[in-house]
């Protein structure tokens, strides 16, 4: 009976929903010379823009690669209202971009600087006064070692590097995490919510080679786990790292019974020393997805509990080879994996897992877009199952560019996973879509893209929340638009 009913979820689509979406055009960013980073305010936007030289040199470190930046106040209507340079113009800003993120109803500016020897990387953060633009004073956040990262490497590096910058309000923590993507080293501090840091700590994983990180979380008593897929030889495995601020440092293999993990990610689990690893595995092949699971482990004991291990339908899999992105031969069955796959959890702590399977199939009408198709792949993690889920997707222009390799955005909204992309749906064209899935997996899709411009709707993977029940959508062609959701 519960493959029937997945099979059931699987082809059940619908236009209607109880929730109401709100698209609005703000309007365009005016004199915008730079690329940006833009965030809501309580009365209009904040934008970071920032310019860069060259990267390439036979002499390239990480420290020559400099920003000048400036802060930009908008009103609501995008209508610049203040502008300030920072550090007098200099380009003393990078390697890597700086960024805003709102933290306990604060207004942050995160940025990268070098050390004045140049042997380390710095990471700090600073609250903006959102009517002046004036910038607080700038906290330490993390130190990042150049000397350990080769002139080759860093190349690469770009591309591999990961920062994860995670709240928790429950517990009052925010953790940060930071990998190269190119050696063996973590980078982790835990830092009450006013952003102090609590402690620091730098990990050099033996045995490791490139390790590339997946998800962090952060317990009320300050002990981090961060997930991560470490490359040996070819070889991938996922592992947890369970540190704390003065004891040995856990570093720990995730295995399953007659397969290997592929993707993992951590949360909460159901108490205090509880935590909830789940992803995806692999059996047979190294390179096809068959299934999803979930297991629980006690941070003081390391006791896994409440395995689940579940296989994905036959039709699943059919559904993914027709687009290419399968296959269902006897020893060779499964879903691709080299898709980067993405993880949120819902209110009742149900973890949501998507990620994009499409290709490239020819340029558009701009330089700045491509033609791709594919399908987006959904795994619902509950108590004691999963629900699986392909949403389609017809061939469609998208946005060139992007940080992240999907083409979608998942929103966490109640007691429903939200992931908007878009398609050129009911033969209107292009236009922005909403998957609804409902807590039981369940789906309905939604097209919201009559409610505003085409332009909104190419760069759906730069959406970020605003709160609980708003997002921007930030800049394409220097749009920017707000969408509300409603029940």
């Amino acid at each position: 009976m519960r493959l029937y009913a997945m099979l059931v979820l699987l082809s059940i689509y619908s236009i209607t929903s109880a929730q109401q979406f709100k698209l609005d055009d703000v309007g365009i960013l005016k004199d915008s010379k730079g690329d940006r980073d833009i965030i809501k305010v309580s009365n209009g936007f904040i934008a970071i823009e920032y310019s860069t030289k060259t990267r390439m040199a036979y002499t390239f470190t990480l420290s020559k690669l400099r920003y000048d930046s400036k802060l930009i106040k908008y009103d609501d209507k995008l209508n610049i209202q203040k502008q300030i340079i920072l550090s007098g113009g200099e380009r003393v800003y990078g390697p890597f971009i700086p960024f805003l993120k709102s933290i306990s109803n604060k207004t942050l500016l995160f940025y990268f600087q070098s050390s004045d020897n140049e042997n380390e990387i710095i990471l700090y953060a600073s609250e903006i006064d959102e009517s002046t633009l004036e910038l607080k004073t700038a906290k330490k956040i993390l130190a990042i070692n150049q000397k350990n990262i080769g002139v080759i490497k860093a190349f690469y590096l770009f591309d591999n590097q990961k920062l994860i910058v995670n709240v928790f309000p429950n517990n009052q923590k925010t953790i940060v995490a930071w990998s190269s993507g190119v050696n063996n080293e973590i980078y982790i501090s835990v830092l009450e919510q006013n952003m102090d840091l609590i402690w620091s700590k730098n990990e050099k994983v033996a045995g490791a080679d490139e390790i590339r990180l997946t998800s962090a979380c952060v317990d009320k008593n300050g002990t981090a786990f961060i997930s991560y897929i470490n490359t040996h030889k070819k070889d991938k495995k996922s592992f947890i790292i369970i540190a704390k601020q003065n004891a040995a440092t856990a570093n720990l293999e995730l295995v399953i019974d007659g397969g290997i993990i592929r993707h993992a990610f951590i949360s909460p689990g159901n108490s205090d020393n509880d935590i909830l690893i789940s992803g995806t595995y692999m059996e047979g092949t190294d390179y096809l997805l068959t299934g999803a699971f979930s297991q629980h482990i006690n941070a003081n004991s390391l006791v896994v509990s409440n395995k689940l291990k579940q296989p994905f339908p036959e039709s699943l899999v059919e559904q993914f080879k027709n687009d290419s992105y399968a296959r269902t031969k006897n020893k060779d069955y499964g879903i691709f994996a080299n898709s980067d796959l993405e993880h949120s959890v819902m209110e009742d702590g149900s973890v949501s897992i998507s990620g994009d399977f499409n290709r490239y199939v020819g340029s558009a009408r701009s330089s700045l877009t491509s033609q791709i198709t594919g399908s987006i792949l959904h795994i619902l993690i509950k108590k004691d199952t999963a629900v699986f889920n392909r949403i389609p997707r017809s061939e469609v222009e998208v946005h060139q560019g992007g940080e992240s390799a999907n083409l979608f955005y998942p929103f966490a909204y109640k007691d429903k996973m939200l992931v908007f992309y878009n398609d050129d749906a009911y033969g209107r064209g292009n236009q922005l879509i909403v998957a609804i899935i409902d807590k039981n997996g369940g789906v309905n899709r939604k097209a919201l893209g009559d409610a505003g411009p085409k332009v909104l709707a190419l760069a759906v993977e730069k959406i970020r929340p605003i709160n609980d029940s708003v997002l921007i959508l930030p800049t394409v062609n220097d749009h920017v638009g707000i969408l509300e959701i409603t029940n």
